[in-house]
């Protein structure tokens, strides 16, 4: 899915305007941008959470999946 669908997805489904989903999207990349880096985690309920982790000196971004993500990936 790319950034356009994602807009429209989130419309959609949360019942508002594809601008406001387009800002909505916008502070998270923004949220993510700026925590992430400084070794703030995210965690979205339910999707996952991101960190960063240092592995052979160098520092990269990992994912952990939820278990209500890994459990719909199992179901379908």
């Amino acid at each position: 899915m790319k950034r356009k669908q994602l807009v429209s997805a989130i419309a959609i489904w949360s019942g508002t305007t594809k601008a406001t989903s387009k800002r909505v999207l916008e502070a998270l990349e923004r949220v993510i941008l700026s925590d992430l880096p400084d070794g703030e985690s995210i965690t979205l309920n339910g999707v996952g959470t991101l960190s960063v982790e240092e592995k052979d000196g160098k520092r990269q971004v990992v994912f952990k999946p939820a278990k209500k993500l890994r459990d719909e990936l199992k179901r379908r």
